[in-house]
């Protein structure tokens, strides 16, 4: 009884949340679900249709002044990302293999799509299309969240602007990095969740995994905070089912239909990496796992907060406030205060602890030595990965998006909702046009994100220029590349099926010994440089160990560490 008095408090505002009628004759688990819980929350939200459409033109706008000024390619996991995408079906053997144990799928097929046309690859225009989609999404599904959780307008509108008003996030959502798709999705579970704990009936195992755990599910093959998202998913079901009045044996079936999607995606992701590598821990291991391609950086001591908690909490409350900045943090750690004390227990209170499971889970990976985060407070302080701390985001959203709604509470509507709006335009445009992406000079030091994209694209000019060197020249006859140490193919802009790098197998390694006879082009680093390290770039320490090689090429282009090589013509 507590837990109905307790949300009845915050009623949603007439009209913005219908109720659902009860059915004509519930079963004895409906009649107990429905005395026991909260008030009843239609499937359908007002207002989401609108938000979605609002995402989509914010995220346009973002996206024309990203792509104007050239900075999709700024990172350079974004160009791997595409190319995943892209070589499933343009490659010299094309197929499901081609997605690699690198990175779990889902990003890879999501993008899939958009990245057939080879002109929507070679401009990062199909990933833009993408991540404005999901950006939309993500607004949408924060939008259901909040109007499930009884919060009314303003607190959803504030929340959106907290979301939609942050530089890095727009920017990230304009290229092929992944936060996009894990945003989204971790939003879809959550409104999916609290659609099932505030229904106004007992909603059947099967909905729950369709609405709720399918969304975990992608969430997982998208990225390792979707598996601590699906975890804590499946605890609140059971805490839930069970505040609810279900018995032991129901709360558990519920339990298990919302995690069953997880756990199938999990045991399809262990039988991929068997079916194509022979283990089922190839992504955790294997030669191209974190395990193997971090131990440069290891080497370096830029993992130094591995296997230290105090050090890998300092380094990732540096990256939250460098990505989302110490204003929305401040608020953020206001709001959890305030919402502790509102909602202690319930669904909603438990509701926002989910929320924060996959930004927690973050911490553990740089525990664990699986991601290295370097800022002002990592040992050396730099700027990389600072993406990560992205997945902070929206909970911070929600946070605040909550604590505004209820101390709002529905004594301002109409002022309030258009101050927001205004609000979350004028914060849209202050970043964007304040910041680096419209070339100010000195600009993006608000945001680590967009400093550390700076720095990136300024560091990788060289291999940028003679890419597109290459593009532009390129005559066709092959193009022999290490595309692990160069991932440039999205600005080479030429077919997939043109190059012979590292995921051709036997093609490349014949290519290593002989490739005047696979490729009429070749690009690659210095071989006389400090990549001849095979582990870095095997190409570069082929051609170092055996310069003859490169006898029957000419030296087409160079800029700085990288060489462009044609093959020359035979003439009788």
């Amino acid at each position: 009884m507590s837990a109905t008095l307790t949300e009845s408090v915050i009623a949603p505002e007439p009209g913005a949340v219908p109720p659902i009628d009860p059915a004509p004759s519930p079963s004895a688990g409906a009649a107990r679900w429905q005395a026991l819980g909260a008030p009843a929350v239609g499937r359908r939200v007002p207002g989401t249709a609108p938000v979605f459409a609002a995402g989509l033109i914010i995220g346009t706008v973002a996206g024309v002044i990203s792509l104007s000024g050239g900075h999709q390619f700024d990172f350079g996991d974004t160009m791997a990302h595409l190319s995943i995408a892209r070589r499933v079906l343009d490659s010299d053997s094309p197929g499901t293999s081609q997605l690699g144990a690198v990175w779990p799928p889902v990003p890879h097929l999501a993008l899939l799509p958009f990245v057939q046309s080879l002109w929507l690859w070679r401009t990062g225009i199909g990933a833009c299309v993408l991540g404005v989609l999901c950006l939309a999404v993500a607004g949408a599904a924060l939008y259901r969240v909040l109007a499930r959780l009884n919060v009314p307008r303003v607190g959803r509108l504030a929340a959106l602007a907290v979301l939609w008003a942050n530089p890095a996030y727009l920017y990230v959502s304009t290229t092929a990095s992944t936060e996009p798709v894990l945003i989204a999705l971790i939003l879809a579970a959550l409104a999916g969740l609290l659609g099932w704990a505030g229904s106004g009936r007992e909603l059947s195992g099967g909905e729950l995994a369709v609405f709720a755990g399918l969304p975990a599910a992608a969430a997982v093959l998208t990225r390792f905070e979707g598996t601590a998202l699906a975890v804590a998913g499946a605890g609140y079901v059971w805490v839930i089912a069970r505040q609810r009045g279900l018995t032991w044996s129901r709360a558990s079936i519920l339990t298990a239909c919302f995690a069953a999607p997880s756990a199938a995606a999990i045991l399809g992701w262990l039988a991929f990496n068997v079916a194509l590598f022979g283990d089922p821990f190839d992504f955790l291991r294997g030669p191209y796992s974190p395990a193997v391609t971090n131990e440069p950086y290891r080497a370096l001591g830029m993992l130094s907060a591995e296997g230290n908690l105090g050090l890998s909490l300092d380094v990732y409350r540096a990256g939250v406030l460098g990505a989302l900045g110490p204003v929305t943090v401040l608020a953020a750690l206001v709001a959890a205060a305030y919402l502790a004390w509102r909602w202690p227990a319930d669904r909603r209170g438990l509701a926002l602890v989910v929320a924060g499971t996959p930004a927690a889970s973050v911490v553990v990976a740089l525990v664990a030595g699986h991601q290295f985060m370097l800022n002002e407070s990592s040992l050396p302080p730099g700027l990389a990965n600072t993406r990560l701390a992205l997945t902070a985001l929206p909970w911070a959203a929600l946070l605040i998006g909550a604590a505004a709604g209820l101390l709002g509470g529905g004594r301002v509507r109409t002022w309030a909702s258009a101050a927001t709006v205004i609000g979350v335009i004028a914060l849209l445009v202050v970043p964007l046009f304040g910041q680096r992406m419209v070339g100010v000079p000195g600009a993006g030091a608000g945001s680590a994100v967009l400093a550390e994209a700076t720095a990136a694209a300024a560091a990788d000019a060289d291999r940028a220029a003679a890419s597109r060197w290459l593009g532009e020249n390129y005559d066709g006859g092959g193009l022999l590349i290490d595309e692990t140490s160069i991932p440039s193919a999205p600005q080479i802009g030429i077919p997939l099926r043109d190059h012979v790098n590292r995921v051709a197998g036997a093609r490349f390694a014949a290519a290593l010994t002989d490739p005047a006879g696979h490729a009429r082009w070749i690009l690659t680093r210095d071989p006389d440089s400090r990549w001849t390290d095979p582990t870095r770039d095997q190409l570069a320490a082929a051609l170092h160990q055996q310069p003859a090689l490169l006898t029957p090429y000419r030296l087409a282009f160079t800029a700085g560490d990288y060489r462009v090589y044609r093959l020359q013509e035979v003439t009788s």
